[in-house]
């Protein structure tokens, strides 16, 4: 949107986004006498899995995932609740299935859980959302619940092993593990917590779905 200053000039910001090894037309065209400044960024992977099942996420072709080596995890659909289940409870198909609850159904429940890492510090600098700026994760089928964490790549498998604290986990950090809410991914997209942004940007949060 263009802003006039003060001085009477007129300012205003297009941004043009596409994939990788894509050309696009940037070259600026307007009437009159115009400076502009043309910027490029390459932005890299911004999420990243353990593809390889080795404990660690990296954003190198270790973990990279492509249409003939995607990331493979099954779906929350039985009943696993509270720290120990069997039975009927732990078979897939069930009547009353966790993925239909909006929080992880305890401690048997972290299993069907895989951490995700978002590697955006780099983008929120660009484009600050403290400008405006939204952040959302879509899915096109709407089959993903998430969980905010503040657990970063060094530690983000603590879910499966520490479940002492209760500050690692929720928008707020301020809920245990075992009862996290879940956030549901629609293909219309959600829009990523803004407090919880500001912890990207500092380089401190990452997220577990």
């Amino acid at each position: 949107m263009p802003v006039i200053k003060s001085d009477g000039s007129v300012w205003g910001q297009t941004l043009v986004s596409t994939l990788a090894g894509v050309n696009v037309e940037v070259t600026p065209m307007a009437p009159g006498n115009y400076t502009f400044n043309v910027q490029a960024y390459q932005l890299g992977r911004l999420l990243a899995v353990d593809n390889n099942r080795d404990g660690q996420i990296s954003f190198d072709a270790t973990d990279a995932t492509t249409p003939a080596k995607p990331f493979r995890f099954w779906i929350n659909d039985s009943q696993e609740g509270g720290d120990v289940t069997s039975g009927s409870d732990t078979v897939p198909g069930s009547s009353l299935p966790n993925y239909a609850v909006n929080q992880v159904n305890g401690r048997c429940d972290l299993i069907n859980f895989f951490p995700v890492a978002l590697c955006l510090s780099n983008v929120l600098q660009l484009l600050p959302p403290a400008n405006g700026w939204e952040y959302h994760l879509s899915q096109a089928d709407s089959a993903v619940k998430f969980v905010y964490t503040s657990l970063t790549q060094s530690n983000a498998f603590d879910y499966l092993t520490n479940w002492d604290g209760y500050d690692d986990y929720g928008i707020n950090t301020d809920e245990w593990v075992t009862n996290a809410d879940t956030i549901q991914v629609t293909s219309e997209g959600v829009a990523l917590d803004m407090n919880w942004l500001a912890q990207v940007q500092n380089n401190t949060a990452w997220e577990s779905f």
